[in-house]
């Protein structure tokens, strides 16, 4: 399929969507509405020390990747989106039993103009994510959009599904005062393991979570906000006690200089299945210098545990990315995580479960032509884990290099 029957394939499916959704025909949007359909392609060769993730043992092994994906941008009216998917294909070297199909989509609809017909001080944007994987990430990047679920637990080869959606909106109250509000909902389920028998229990899990509140701006570079914040968390087992939590927290965000903006919160929670106060507090630093970008964010929060025991646990969660142009077609980008979870409440299913992980990245990136590009990666990432006596810790290293051609 050539990009002009792509484009005009997704110009039909975007047709389809606003008709039935929104009664809102594509041949009645104006002329510089613009739609671009990208397809593209990355083959990877891996290598990776740890493909079991355990200690010890014959578990190395050399990966073929192949990736095509197809990203899609719409701007125009009454709405602005975006949508992109890939599959990915790995297969094993030496261990072929570890072979694996993998997917992800993203989607992000910007619907400001829409509500805006209702009343102009109205927003509204949503945001979702799919993915199926035998890997499930353990971080995500700084700065990304937050999950319950990335906390730096890293379960077994196991064929996980997981999806998210969010929506997030405000209202102009006056000039200075917003009236600003979100809600997130979370789904993770387990399938059988890949390549090797299953070690820990997994648990089907859903976060749901809902935030308002207003939001104030004190100066052109201050801005306070107030969030009462509330989450569900449900298992999908019957003998599994579901919890909520539900608090606050005050929040400033000063705009140094037109390079640096630094965010700070912080507040508390009650968890009900133990009527336990946890603080709550999140730090975001967003820096950005002519060659170089710089992000950091720090959370203290209370999110589920889907892994070895079910319940809640009291998490920090650090996150440090830079990305700098070294020249005009080289760029190098460099991660740190860790993160440490550990029982919200000393008695219930959780017991003194415990989790605490980093991972180091770093990635060279470098165009070769006009629409092909390629990749070096080295990933370093550590695993702890422990349960009332019982505890256990594996290392695992990757090195891979990538190619991507992309159909402008």
């Amino acid at each position: 399929m050539n990009c002009h029957h792509g484009r005009r394939l997704f110009r039909l499916l975007v047709a389809g969507f606003l008709g039935s959704a929104f009664g809102i025909s594509l041949t009645a949007l104006p002329a510089f509405a613009d739609l671009k359909v990208t397809p593209s392609l990355t083959v990877s060769e891996q290598y990776d020390s740890n493909i079991t993730f355990t200690s010890g043992g014959d578990n190395h092994d050399f990966v073929t990747i192949v990736s095509p994906g197809l990203s899609a941008n719409y701007r125009g009216r009454p709405l602005e989106a975006s949508l992109s998917g890939s599959v990915s294909l790995a297969a094993y070297a030496e261990h072929s039993d570890f072979n694996n199909v993998a997917a992800s989509g993203t989607l992000s609809v910007d619907l400001n103009q829409l509500v805006g017909r209702l009343d102009k001080r109205a927003r509204l944007q949503i945001a979702g994510t799919v993915l199926y994987t035998p890997e499930l990430p353990a971080f995500i990047r700084a700065g990304a959009d937050s999950t319950p679920f990335a906390i730096g637990i890293q379960p077994q080869r196991v064929r996980t599904f997981s999806y998210g959606l969010s929506a997030t909106g405000g209202y102009s109250l006056t000039p200075r005062v917003d009236l600003t509000g979100s809600y997130s909902y979370a789904f993770v389920n387990f399938g059988g393991t890949v390549g090797a028998p299953a070690e820990t229990a997994l648990f089907r899990t859903t976060s749901q979570g809902v935030s308002v509140g207003p939001e104030v701006k004190l100066t052109p570079v201050d801005t306070v906000s107030l969030q009462f914040i509330y989450q569900k968390v449900g298992y999908g087992g019957g003998a599994l006690e579901d919890y909520h939590t539900k608090g606050g927290t005050v929040g400033l965000t000063h705009i140094f200089s037109p390079q640096l903006t630094v965010g700070v919160s912080a507040g508390a929670t009650i968890i009900s299945s133990s009527d336990r106060v946890v603080p709550l507090a999140t730090v975001t630093v967003s820096w950005n210098e002519r060659n170089t970008t710089t992000s950091l964010f720090y959370s203290h929060s209370v999110t589920p545990s889907f892994a070895i025991a079910a319940g809640s646990l009291e998490s920090h969660l650090v996150s440090l990315s830079v990305v700098h142009k070294l020249t005009e077609l080289l760029t190098a980008a460099a991660s740190v995580n860790y993160a440490r979870s550990s029982s919200a409440s000393a008695t219930g299913t959780t017991g003194n479960l415990s989790f605490d992980s980093y991972g180091a990245d770093f990635t060279l990136s470098h165009p070769i032509t006009r629409w092909i590009s390629a990749s070096f990666a080295y990933s370093h990432s550590r695993f702890s884990q422990g349960f009332s006596a019982a505890t256990s810790t594996f290392d695992r290293d990757t090195v891979t290099f990538s190619v991507t051609a992309t159909w402008m």
